[in-house]
């Protein structure tokens, strides 16, 4: 069994005297995507993993403190969503644009 440490965000008084802590176990998992502009599938990861950045925060009061938290995380697939295109109007002005594929 793991030893109990109480976090030292929860700030006790004699009025807590008699209440117990409680610790609320939660797992949450989230879906995370990035649509990254890249030659190939190579540098797109590269470029992710170069400038990507999640930050998992909780916030804290007197009576509610986060003891612990771990991050689970996996990458799935990488695929093609669209393709930065030019295109040139009758009039011969070029558009940059985006095609979704």
């Amino acid at each position: 069994m793991e030893e109990f440490k109480p976090t030292d965000d929860l700030l006790v008084s004699d009025k807590d005297i008699g209440k117990k802590i409680y610790e609320i176990e939660e797992e949450r998992v989230y879906v995370i995507k990035h649509q990254v502009i890249a030659k190939d599938k190579d540098d797109a990861h590269k470029k992710y993993l170069d400038q990507s950045k999640i930050d998992i925060k909780t916030e804290s009061t007197n009576e509610v403190a986060c003891s612990y938290i771990k991050d689970y995380s996996k990458m799935n697939k990488t695929e093609i969503v669209g393709e930065i295109v030019e295109e040139i109007e009758e009039d011969g002005e070029k558009n940059t644009m985006v095609e979704r594929r």
